[in-house]
């Protein structure tokens, strides 16, 4: 992977390997073996991530890291999505490189910010096109980039519109409403909007 992946701009560390975009967006992809004790039963997948660094005014985990891991990902999937054979894997390494393509692949629909503050409704879709989610919500996500940007205007209006629909949803998830309105309340961002 270390070879495939350098002249795509990756650096390596362990099982990782990252690459920082001008814009402040970090792209991150790892390697990973279940069961990697017992080869016969062994399972392989490739992580595929993108860090929005300004997520972190939500999930308030850390800020500027020196090496971002799939867990800090704001954007996940993986390749494939049933796992490959260790064995497989062991006895031909090729066979992971259309794996690798197509998660470079999907990263590039998050090389820009325009692609993150895109309608919620294309990032409801993703999953069916292309195999990454928003570990966080994508409205937060663009609710803390706003905010970042001094749109504090705009960042109310996203979360308040998001609160909104989470309220009328048919399978609604109370704790999640409570602890976005909370942290809402806490930016400052449930006043009125004044439009």
């Amino acid at each position: 992977m270390a070879q495939r992946l350098k002249p795509f701009g990756f650096k390596k560390r362990r099982n990782g390997f990252n690459r920082r975009l001008d814009n402040g967006l970090i792209h991150q992809l790892s390697i990973f073996s279940v069961g990697a004790y017992s080869i016969d039963h062994g399972k392989f997948y490739v992580h595929v991530g993108c860090y929005v660094p300004e997520a972190e005014l939500y999930r308030r985990n850390v800020t500027e890291p020196n090496w971002v891991t799939d867990a800090l990902c704001t954007i996940r999937g993986t390749f494939p999505q049933d796992y490959l054979s260790l064995r497989k894997v062991a006895e031909n390494l090729d066979m992971l490189t259309p794996y690798i393509d197509n998660a470079l692949e999907a990263l590039t629909s998050f090389n820009d910010y325009a692609d993150i503050m895109g309608s919620p409704s294309i990032a409801d879709q993703l999953p069916s096109k292309k195999p990454l989610w928003f570990e966080t919500p994508q409205p937060l996500v663009k609710t803390c980039i706003q905010i970042a940007r001094e749109d504090t205007k705009g960042a109310a209006r996203t979360i308040q519109r998001y609160i909104a629909a989470l309220k009328v949803a048919e399978n609604q998830h109370p704790g999640h409403i409570e602890v976005v309105s909370e942290w809402a309340e806490g930016m400052r961002l449930l006043r009125s909007t004044g439009t």
